[in-house]
C-alpha cells in the first residue's frame, strides 16, 4: 500500500520538523535566559573591530572568557554589533535555525531522490537530529558555531554524493555547492581544532565522480570564505595587523592548555582523569569529582592520546583506501566526518552534534530495527544523563568518565560493524 506508507511518512516528517523548530525555539529561550557564553565572547570581540582595542583581541583576562577564534571571524561577526546584545542573540539563533532547517531538508530531499520508491528515507535527517536534541540545545544555549559547521559539512557531502555527472538543475548544482563551500570554509578556519575537517572534501573529490560545475562552485565558495576572513583584517590594518593577530591567536590557544572540567569530553581528558588522578571540575554544581587513580604521569598520557589520535586518522585513511573501488558508498565519508571529532584534546559536549553523521549512516544501511535502536540509545544517553535526571553525583561520574565520547564511539563502532555486515554499502530502508 504505497499511498498509505507515503501518508505515514509525511506525518512523520511534519512531526519531526515541528519538533526541530520547537528545540531551536527552546534553545533560543535558554540562550536568552542563561547568557549565551560563547556568543557573548564573539560579540565582545566583534565590538573591538574598528577601535584601538582591536590590538587586545586575544586578551588573556577578557570576560566572560578569552576569544580563541580566527581574527577575521571577529570582523564577520561585527555585523551583529549593529544591534543590542539580546537582539543580536535572537538573530544569531534564528540564522542557525533557518540554515539548519535548509541543510536538513536538502539532505532529506536528496535521500528521497536517491531512493524514490521509499517514502520513509526522507525522515532520517530530522529523526537523527531529534535524537541529539540536548546537544542542539547546548549549541544554541552557548551561542556556538558547531551546528552550523555540521550543517555546512552535511550539505557539502550531500552535494558531492548526489550531484549527477551531467546535471541540468543549475540551482541544485550551484547554490548548495557554493554556500556549503563558503560556510564550511569560514567555520573550519575559524577554529584551529576543526582544521582536520579540510581533508574530507579533498578525499571526497578523489573518491567520488567529479563534475566541473559543482566542483567550481564548491571551490569558489571555499575561496570566498577565506577571502572574507582575510580581506577585512587587511583592509583595517594591513598585513602587520593580520600577522600580529594571527600570532596572538596561536599563542592564546597554546596558553589555554588542557581543560579538565567535565564539559571537556575528549579521550585525552578521560585518560588524565581516570589514569592520571586529575580532579574534574563539575560546572553544573561548582564541585569536584576525583577518581583517586594515579597510575600514569601526564607526559605518558599525552603520548597515549597522541597515539590514539594518529590511530583514528589512520582508520579514516584506511576506510577511504579500502572503499575507493566503490565510490558510490558514502558510509566511509559519514564515519570519517564523525571520527574527526575524537582525537582533539579539547572536545566540548556540543561538539558531539557530529554524531548526526553516525545516526544518519546507520539509517542509510537499511535495517530499521538497528536504526531505531541507535536512535533510542543516543536519545537516552545524550539527553537523560544530566544532573536534572540522574542527580548530581551520578551526573558528575558520567561527566568525569567522558560519557559522550563513549556514546559517540559506540555509534561509530555500530555503523562500522553493520556497514561490514550488510555488504559495505548503504541499502536505504524499504517500505515494509
Amino acid at each position: 500500500m504505497p499511498g498509505h506508507h507515503s501518508r505515514n511518512s509525511t506525518k512523520w516528517k511534519i512531526g519531526s520538523v515541528l519538533i526541530y523548530f520547537a528545540i531551536c525555539l527552546l534553545g533560543t529561550a535558554w540562550a536568552l535566559k542563561r547568557g549565551a557564553h560563547d556568543f557573548e565572547v564573539f560579540y565582545i570581540a566583534a565590538s573591538k573591530v574598528g577601535t584601538p582595542d582591536i590590538n587586545n583581541l586575544y586578551d588573556h583576562y577578557a570576560k566572560p572568557d578569552r576569544y580563541l577564534y580566527h581574527p577575521g571571524f571577529a570582523w564577520l561577526f561585527s555585523i551583529f554589533t549593529l544591534v543590542p546584545f539580546k537582539s543580536a542573540l535572537v538573530l544569531w539563533c534564528a540564522l542557525k535555525t533557518v540554515i539548519g532547517f535548509w541543510g536538513l531538508l536538502f539532505f532529506s530531499n536528496s535521500l528521497a531522490r536517491l531512493c524514490p520508491e521509499n517514502s520513509w528515507v526522507g525522515n532520517i535527517p530530522f529523526l537523527s537530529i531529534i535524537a541529539l536534541s540536548r546537544l542542539l540545545l547546548m549549541d544554541f544555549q552557548y551561542g556556538q558555531v558547531n551546528f552550523l559547521l555540521m550543517v555546512s559539512l552535511l550539505v557539502l557531502v550531500t552535494v558531492i554524493l548526489c550531484t549527477p555527472e551531467k546535471s541540468t538543475r543549475r540551482l541544485f548544482t550551484f547554490f548548495p555547492a557554493l554556500s556549503s563551500g563558503l560556510f564550511f570554509s569560514i567555520f573550519t578556519f575559524a577554529k584551529l581544532i576543526t582544521f582536520p575537517f579540510l581533508f574530507l572534501p579533498i578525499l571526497s573529490w578523489i573518491r567520488f565522480p567529479r563534475t566541473r560545475k559543482r566542483d567550481q562552485a564548491i571551490l569558489a565558495g571555499f575561496l570566498l570564505g577565506v577571502i572574507l576572513l582575510t580581506i577585512p583584517v587587511l583592509w583595517s590594518g594591513g598585513l602587520e595587523l593580520l600577522s600580529k593577530l594571527t600570532m596572538d591567536w596561536f599563542a592564546s590557544i597554546r596558553a589555554k592548555g588542557m581543560p579538565y572540567d567535565g564539559h571537556n569530553q575528549s579521550f585525552a581528558a578521560f585518560m588524565h582523569r581516570i589514569l592520571g588522578g586529575q580532579v574534574t571540575t563539575v560546572l553544573f554544581d561548582k564541585n569536584y569529582f576525583h577518581f583517586h587513580f594515579n597510575l600514569l604521569e601526564g607526559p605518558i598520557i599525552n603520548k597515549a592520546a597522541l597515539v590514539f589520535g594518529v590511530t583514528v586518522y589512520c582508520f579514516i585513511g584506511k576506510w577511504f583506501i579500502r572503499y575507493s573501488k566503490a565510490p558510490s558508498n558514502p558510509i566511509p565519508l559519514f564515519l570519517s566526518a564523525a571520527a574527526l571529532v575524537l582525537p582533539p584534546y579539547l572536545v566540548w559536549k556540543h561538539y558531539y552534534i557530529f554524531s548526526f553523521f553516525l545516526l544518519s549512516g546507520v539509517g542509510m544501511l537499511g535495517n530499521r530495527k538497528v536504526y531505531a535502536g541507535a536512535l533510542v540509545f543516543s536519545f537516552i544517553l545524550f539527553n537523560f544523563t544530566g544532573f536534572d535526571f540522574v542527580g548530581t553525583k551520578t551526573a558528575a561520574l558520567f561527566e568525569a568518565s567522558s560519557l559522550f565520547f563513549w556514546v559517540h564511539a559506540g555509534l561509530g563502532a555500530t555503523l562500522a560493524l553493520f556497514a561490514y555486515e550488510f555488504g559495505r554499502s548503504p541499502k536505504l530502508p524499504k517500505n515494509p
